[in-house]
This record gives C-alpha cells, sequence and structure tokens, in this order.
C-alpha cells in the first residue's frame, strides 16, 4: 500500500504577500523560487543555466531565489564559476516558519528535481496557491497531478520554455494556481494517519 504524505496546515489557504524578516531578498522584484540543498539530484546546475538562458534573451523582470543549504559545495562552485548571477540569489538555510510566505511571494516555485521520494515542497507551494514547474521523473508527476507544469529535468531547453510559459502567461499562472490548491487539499495528514490506520487494520 502506498501512501501519500501531508502539507501542514500552515501552508493551505496561506495567500499573504512575504514579511520583510527575511534576509537578502530584495521585495522591490518579483521571484520566482526554487528550494532544496544544492546537492546533484536536486538539478539546480540546470536550473540556473536554464534562467541564464532565459535571462539573455529576454528582460524577465524577475529574480531566481534558491533557498536551502549548500549541500554539496561542488554545485555552488560550479553555479558561481559558470554562470551570472546578478539577478540570482542565493537565499541559504530559511526558517520553517518563513517558507508559506516565502512560497506564496513568488510568482511561481520550479522543483526540477531528478529524484524524489515524494516532494513535498511542490505541494507546498501549490497549497498557497502558487503554481509550479516540476522535473516529470519519479513521484513529482504523481504529486503534482495536472495541476503544474512538467518538464524533461535533464533538458536544459525544456525548463527553459517552461519558466518561459510561467512567466509569460498571467492566466497559466492563475489556472495553475488555482488547480494546485485544490490538489494540496488531498493531501493533509489526517488522511495520511487514516490511511495507514486502516491499512493496519486490513493487517491485524
Amino acid at each position: 500500500r502506498v501512501v501519500g504524505l501531508g502539507v501542514g496546515q500552515e501552508f493551505l489557504g496561506h495567500v499573504s504577500r512575504p514579511r520583510r524578516s527575511i534576509k537578502s531578498l530584495n521585495y522591490n522584484q518579483s521571484y520566482v523560487l526554487a528550494l532544496g540543498s544544492l546537492e546533484p539530484r536536486k538539478n539546480i546546475s540546470r536550473l540556473i543555466q536554464a534562467w541564464s538562458e532565459l535571462s539573455e534573451s529576454k528582460k524577465v523582470g524577475h529574480y531566481l531565489v534558491i533557498a536551502g543549504g549548500k549541500g554539496n559545495p561542488a554545485v555552488f562552485k560550479q553555479s558561481e564559476d559558470n554562470h551570472s548571477l546578478s539577478d540570482i540569489i542565493f537565499l541559504g538555510r530559511v526558517d520553517e516558519s518563513d517558507l508559506p510566505e516565502l512560497y506564496a511571494g513568488a510568482t511561481a516555485f520550479v522543483y526540477p528535481s531528478m529524484y524524489e521520494g515524494f516532494g513535498l515542497p511542490p505541494l507546498e507551494a501549490m497549497a498557497v496557491g502558487t503554481p509550479v514547474l516540476v522535473g516529470y521523473k519519479t513521484s513529482l508527476p504523481e504529486v503534482v497531478g495536472e495541476a503544474g507544469l512538467a518538464v524533461d529535468p535533464y533538458s536544459v531547453s525544456e525548463l527553459k520554455v517552461g519558466l518561459s510559459r510561467l512567466l509569460s502567461d498571467q492566466s497559466l499562472r492563475q489556472r495553475l494556481g488555482r488547480a494546485g490548491q485544490e490538489r494540496a487539499r488531498e493531501f493533509v495528514w489526517s488522511r495520511t494517519g487514516e490511511q495507514i490506520w486502516a491499512h493496519f487494520q486490513e493487517v491485524l
């Protein structure tokens, strides 16, 4: 039996703008958010490459904000060495209490991971109404369903096109935002507990 994880109540229905308590973030600019430690499977290097190519080809008017621990220093160094970081902010590790507002303040959330056991961050972003772009490998397509965009995480070109679609199409963002909130309500901890208990009862 497979049982999904749940989204915390602090994310469900949260739609406020971010507070000014999160350091290093310029709130005068819009941003696209990525979240996760800098390790190879999170695919941050390809994301940065896609973002760099996109920002070179058009004025996107956004920062790419990458939140999470450095994890693998080699990935961070590679990103610094190979790409201009003028419109990319490495926010570092963020307090969990700040996450709902950080998600809610983003124009879009991108999670191009190549492997996930489940994938809670996209659901958390969806719960606050932020449209998401994910890699279509392993569990993520099953978690996001039709409520987000999914691309090949190994393709820089597809990542770039997905980001461009979200940034340029307000009606798409609004539609995915609503669909994401509906989808996220299917993944709550009370339901997780009920399903696990029912399976225990079945086995007993």
